[in-house]
């Protein structure tokens, strides 16, 4: 299969909270292929969203090595950082994390500003992707106006503004009702299948992650139990 889009080499996370260190990963290990649908599951407090966090380097690991590409990426300065998540990752997070004050079309060109997309591209990118998922005739609602799932959409749209190469989703369907919850689970297939992104999705609904992975990796205090292997033929 060649070498991976991502490596974790016995990364491990500690956080001092008041006087006292907690490990949250211990010498994770971990490998993703580009194009892979990949789900995390865990109980609560097992470290699955402080994993998807070093993933999407929104956090960088105590120790270990993390590659992207085969480049070591788990010290960079954050300005590098920065760079790298905006134009590499896109996230979705269970609270959907919409600025009210904003048109759901307004929300999604948001990263595009950052990401020095032209002005002239932002609005029609923007438009095309509210027409992938399903909402190109609401784009001057304001997400105080949308249901839970189609707010869900919105981030969804959002997060694939510029591009990235990987999806990152934080419990996605987990305030959602289960008809909100068939929709995005057929978004995030369908945006595989039309894009060929690389998904990494934790959840701890084990139809979701059935649904949606190639893979599931399992989380336990803090260590991963499983891997498997990536079969993405299997899809």
């Amino acid at each position: 299969m060649g070498e991976p889009l991502i490596e974790l080499v016995d990364v491990t996370k500690v956080y001092r909270r008041d006087q006292a260190q907690v490990c949250v990963l211990h010498g994770v290990g971990l490998t993703v292929a580009a194009g892979e649908r990949m789900a995390i599951m865990g109980r609560s407090g097992s470290g699955k969203s402080t994993l998807l966090n070093i993933l999407g380097c929104l956090d960088e690991p105590t120790t270990g090595t993390y590659r992207l590409d085969g480049a070591d990426v788990s010290h960079l300065p954050d300005d590098e950082l920065s760079r790298l998540r905006n134009r590499t990752f896109g996230f979705v997070f269970q609270a959907f994390h919409l600025l009210k004050g904003l048109t759901i079309v307004e929300n999604v060109e948001l990263p595009m500003e950052y990401g020095e997309v032209p002005a002239a591209e932002q609005r029609q990118r923007a438009l095309e992707l509210l027409e992938l998922v399903g909402l190109g005739h609401r784009t001057d609602h304001r997400p105080s106006e949308l249901s839970g799932g189609e707010r869900q959409r919105v981030a969804i749209a959002r997060a694939l503004a510029n591009h990235p190469r990987v999806l990152l989703a934080d419990e996605p369907t987990g305030a959602l009702d289960t008809r909100a919850q068939r929709l995005i689970i057929d978004l995030f297939l369908k945006i595989h299948a039309t894009l060929g992104t690389t998904q990494i999705i934790v959840t701890h609904d084990p139809k979701v992650a059935d649904e949606l992975g190639h893979r599931t990796v399992r989380i336990s205090d803090g260590r991963i139990e499983a891997e498997g292997a990536c079969v993405i033929a299997a899809s």
